[in-house]
């Protein structure tokens, strides 16, 4: 796969819009992140004990159901429920800040041709 164009697309954004379109990133691969862990665990849950053992110690609802999970699922289990809404967090605000980078910078276009126009204000 050939990624040259997406090198070139990231050359000529400036510092400050990489960084962004890298926040955007991390938060939507830490939210799909999230979201694969719930699902692999919803999985598991299917095929869990619905009766507390030495091993499946952890209770889970899964579809009205009381489920058993182990150690390790649980840990998956936890672990994935905070990361779907950081990751939403961190793609919320990186997109927040562009669309704010880029109305300022519409806002500037907008007063260098009033100020070459001789206007003052919109309107």
């Amino acid at each position: 796969m050939d990624l040259d164009w997406w090198r070139i697309v990231l050359r000529e954004l400036a510092s400050s819009q990489r960084v962004l379109v890298g926040l955007v990133f991390l938060g939507w691969l830490i939210g799909a992140g999230g979201i694969v862990g719930a699902g692999a665990i919803d999985n598991m849950a299917r095929h869990a004990p619905s009766v507390a053992d030495a091993v499946y110690r952890y209770p889970y609802q899964f579809k009205g159901q009381l489920r058993f999970l182990n150690d390790w699922q649980q840990q998956v289990e936890a672990i994935s429920r905070i990361m779907m809404p950081a990751g939403l967090a961190i793609f919320v605000a990186a997109g927040a800040a562009e669309f704010r980078r880029r109305h300022r910078e519409s806002d500037e276009r907008s007063q260098r041709v009033l100020r070459g126009s001789g206007r003052t204000e919109l309107g």
